[in-house]
């Protein structure tokens, strides 16, 4: 993860839209408030050594220089989505992401985080669904359900605005996505799409 993230802040401009986008577990690991991703090799035995903390992710994103960068966490209380692979012969960790963390990763001008779910939910996988609530209605209005005007263009706020309706009503109201931005004066393109008439 750090290592594609330090590729991306080598290859990316700063007039150039970066989208970073992560799908697994967060854990509450270290100090009070602090959390961590856990990847698919992560390890109960070594939670610290194989997870990436929130400084490492700030710190990497900090280094990409694109005025306009974008956080997807499809993570938080995922608890039912899956195991770590020692699970069974340890205990598992404190499964979340903190208030504080999500607030860290949204720092710097032109900066946002879109994250699954409050702290106290969990990023749910409903019936038949080949993804998580959340990654699903983002795939759509990245597609083009969230272009209000039509244009071909989807925007961060409209796309904001189609996942935190959607997610919501296709959970039954058990799920709630959140956005946190500082300095993000406007309404940037986070996709295009094809407009047919």
């Amino acid at each position: 993860v750090l290592a594609g993230l330090n590729d991306l802040a080598h290859r990316a401009q700063p007039e150039d839209i970066v989208c970073v986008y992560f799908s697994g577990h967060g854990a509450l690991t270290g100090e009070p408030d602090e959390s961590s991703l856990l990847t698919v090799d992560s390890s109960a035995s070594d939670l610290i050594g194989t997870s990436v903390s929130a400084a490492e992710l700030s710190n990497a994103l900090t280094r990409i220089k694109a005025r306009r960068l974008i956080v997807f966490l499809d993570a938080c209380h995922a608890a039912g989505a899956g195991t770590l692979k020692d699970a069974a012969l340890l205990p598992q960790p404190i499964l979340g992401i903190a208030e504080k963390t999500l607030s860290q990763l949204a720092e710097g001008a032109g900066r946002a985080l879109m994250a699954s779910c409050r702290p106290s939910e969990r990023s749910l996988i409903m019936p038949g669904a080949n993804n998580s609530a959340f990654t699903e209605a983002l795939l759509e209005a990245l597609k083009g359900r969230a272009d209000k005007l039509n244009e071909g263009v989807v925007r961060v706020f409209d796309l904001f605005d189609y996942v935190s309706k959607t997610v919501p009503k296709n959970t039954q109201d058990r799920q709630h996505p959140i956005f946190k931005a500082t300095e993000l004066e406007n309404n940037f393109p986070v996709s295009f799409i094809e407009v047919t008439d």
